[in-house]
């Protein structure tokens, strides 16, 4: 969905114009210009690229236990323990083991103790919102995990989901096979994007390359109520959309310069449907950030320098201005408006949009800078924003955060439902989130929600004391009508006295859920093994109940009860999880 971070620096930087904020060192495999932007257990493993995965069946090989052996012996049926030679019956088979443990079973296995299968709680004994996953009780239990890479960097920056299945767009600068045969072909001169459909289990369904000589980077994708898949990401001197035709290209203007872009694909095979370029005069640049859609069009945000030509209106801008384009479902524009005219720069970094079309936009920003006819003016060098917009572009709403002469940077932003909004960032030093009593996080994180009017509703503050590699990336609502945040964070998070995570010295995946007054419902992080893990996405399924969650990874990260191992520098990886359990009778 529209909100993802890149990490790349000790500071949080855009990088390349995508909506990618910088923090995480390492993770950020170049540049596009100076403007821009249940598995089924196991894996396979062809050359120069790989592809391992861990099942909704939690890996266990499941086989029948009607097979058993004779009386007494192991998976024999039983009534007693004095049926058994082992002395343990257990789920009316003989068992090698007591095997008592919530999520144990020894049916499935033909007498031997194994964990049951992933997101599920057939005893029953798992407590309310939690299921099992590799043999415990958890929140937001895996119902599958996978990895893709090569033995390059390669980036899962955006994910989707519709009724048909789940979607996975990126770039890498290698060969990538996601079970359908070499996709994405190396490209010496940089970076390709993708773009792959997986069924609900995270099988491969059709994949698009997005290629050319140079760079081109896919940083988000939305889906519309029609059907077509939405895509926007960034490109140098051209982009083909599955094959070399110019009627699936777009080109630039000067290939010194990238370039922002929107397509649209058909969701039954990926063909592209319309495409379009934000394509600036002179020797500029221009970025896409985010995406979001709805029946009510297409909205994007990103940055621009120099001139910009929307329905034969010339909107001009210095270096590092933004901007929120609205278009309808065919990419015929409607409403372009600037951000930022004045003195300052806008940095967007997340678009959230309603089904009757309001789009919010977050980010920071510093300086005085000019929305329409309105001005405003940060407190400090960087101020957290947040801005709603109709679908004709009118803004209805701007929530402003920061302190005197620090940065203060917004990560995420998303709608409460029809409550107002959530903003998530980080503080420098002390802020007010609203309420007049400001909090000193000592550079850390905050997450607050705003009723429609901007007033505040509840906080919560996270001072781990390591600021600049910590962050929420995504805030979304589900169906339960509570919010689910997810980021990553270096080495400790401590949610609460309950939900502390220490990771030592390692980036860690995490997710949270918060209900009514902000009280916090459960947080859940995903360690790895020795090594470094980012979570750049998540977006909802369209039952509101289970969030999809990719990013990248070094080396070996174990979800759903299966280590998946990187095969190169950085590895992606997407995995299903159960974040809304409904009430077991």
């Amino acid at each position: 969905m529209a909100r993802r971070l890149a990490f790349a620096s000790a500071t949080l930087l855009l990088a390349w114009g995508c909506q990618l904020v910088s923090g995480l060192n390492g993770f950020a495999p170049g540049s596009a210009g100076p403007v821009g932007s249940g598995g089924r257990g196991g894996g396979t493993s062809t050359t120069g690229t790989s592809t391992t995965g861990a099942g909704a069946s939690g890996g266990m090989g499941m086989s029948s236990s009607s097979a058993g052996g004779s009386s007494g012996q192991l998976g024999a049926p039983c009534k007693t323990v004095s049926d058994c030679e082992s002395g343990n019956c257990v789920d009316g088979v003989c068992c090698d083991g007591v095997c008592n443990g919530p999520c144990e079973g020894c049916k499935l296995m033909a007498g031997k103790c194994a964990p049951l299968p992933s997101a599920t709680d057939p005893k029953k004994a798992c407590a309310d919102q939690q299921l099992c996953e590799d043999g415990k009780c958890r929140y937001a239990a895996a119902q599958w995990a996978k990895s893709f890479g090569s033995p390059e960097k390669d980036l899962a920056t955006a994910v989707a989901m519709d009724k048909t299945g789940i979607y996975l767009g990126g770039y890498s600068p290698a060969d990538l096979d996601f079970g359908g045969g070499k996709l994405v072909k190396g490209n010496s001169n940089g970076e390709d994007g993708f773009v792959v459909k997986l069924d609900d289990n995270g099988n491969y369904l059709w994949g698009q390359p997005l290629y050319a000589n140079e760079d081109q980077q896919v940083t988000d994708l939305a889906t519309l109520p029609s059907g077509p898949l939405v895509v926007a990401g960034n490109f140098q001197t051209a982009i083909h959309f599955g094959d070399d035709t110019l009627a699936h290209a777009l080109l630039s203007f000067d290939a010194s310069y990238s370039r922002g872009f929107v397509a649209t694909l058909s969701a039954n095979d990926g063909t592209m449907i319309d495409k379009v370029a934000l394509n600036t005069i002179g020797t500029t640049s221009s970025s896409v950030v985010a995406v979001g859609a709805s029946a009510a069009g297409i909205a994007a945000t990103g940055l621009f320098s120099g001139t910009i030509k929307v329905n034969n209106v010339d909107y001009s801008a210095k270096s590092g201005a933004a901007y929120v384009a609205f278009t309808d479902d065919k990419l015929a524009p409607k409403w372009f408006l600037p951000l930022g005219e004045g003195d300052g720069e806008v940095t967007p970094t997340s678009l959230a949009m309603k089904a009757n079309g309001d789009v919010l936009v977050g980010g920071y920003y510093y300086g005085t800078i000019k929305i329409g006819a309105k001005i405003f003016k940060a407190g400090g060098y960087d101020d957290v924003f947040a801005m709603v917009l109709s679908k004709d572009g009118a803004l209805s709403l701007f929530r402003q955060l920061g302190t005197l002469d620090y940065e203060d940077l917004g990560t995420a932003a998303g709608f409460n439902g029809d409550d107002g909004i959530a903003i998530a960032g980080q503080a420098h030093t002390f802020i007010d989130l609203g309420d007049g009593q400001p909090v000193d996080l000592v550079d850390s994180l905050f997450l607050a929600a705003y009723d429609n009017a901007g007033m505040m509703q509840w906080k919560h503050a996270y001072d781990n004391g390591f600021w600049q590699d910590s962050l929420f990336s995504n805030i979304a609502r589900d169906a339960g009508n509570q919010l689910i945040a997810a980021g990553t964070f270096d080495q400790k998070l401590n949610f609460d006295a309950t939900f502390k995570f220490n990771s030592t010295k390692y980036y860690t995946p995490f997710l949270a859920r918060y209900g009514a007054g902000g009280a916090l419902g459960w947080a859940r992080a995903f360690p790895t093994d020795n090594d470094d893990a980012v979570l750049l996405d998540m977006t909802l399924s369209p039952n509101g109940k289970e969030a999809i969650v990719a990013g990248v990874y070094d080396s070996q990260l174990t979800i759903a009860g299966k280590p998946l191992v990187a095969d190169g520098k950085k590895d992606m990886w997407i995995a299903r999880l159960k974040t809304l359990v409904d009430p077991k009778n």
